[in-house]
C-alpha cells in the first residue's frame, strides 16, 4: 500500500486516519482488512493441526462355539435358526457341501 507523505505516520481506524496524537486527519470508512494493511498488522499464521494420536485397541477375541458338526453343517444350522429357512433333505444346497466319496 502506498502512503501519501502527509499520512505516512497516520494510524488507520474504521472511521478514518488519525495522527499519533489522536487527531483525525482524514475521515473515511475503512474495513478491518484495510486498517490492518495500513497499520502493517499481519494475520497470524494458523497453528498446525495436532497429529492424531494412534491408540491400538486389542482385537476382540473370537468366541469359540463347541460343535460336533462339521463347519458347513453347523453354518447351515445357524442359518436355519436365524431366518427359519430349512432346506429339503435332498436339496443341492446341502448336498454340494458334503464330501463326495
Amino acid at each position: 500500500m502506498k502512503k501519501p507523505g502527509w499520512l505516512k505516520n497516520a494510524i488507520a481506524k474504521p472511521n478514518g486516519y488519525y495522527s499519533p496524537k489522536g487527531e483525525l486527519l482524514k475521515s473515511r470508512n475503512l474495513t478491518q482488512a484495510e486498517c490492518d494493511e495500513w497499520n502493517g498488522v499481519k494475520a497470524p499464521k494458523p497453528a498446525p493441526a495436532p497429529a492424531p494420536e494412534f491408540v491400538a485397541e486389542p482385537a476382540p477375541a473370537a468366541e469359540e462355539v463347541e460343535s460336533d458338526l462339521p463347519p458347513i453343517e453347523a453354518a447351515v444350522e445357524a442359518a436355519e435358526a436365524e431366518d427359519g429357512f430349512k432346506p429339503k433333505a435332498g436339496s443341492k444346497i446341502v448336498d454340494m457341501f458334503k464330501p463326495r466319496g
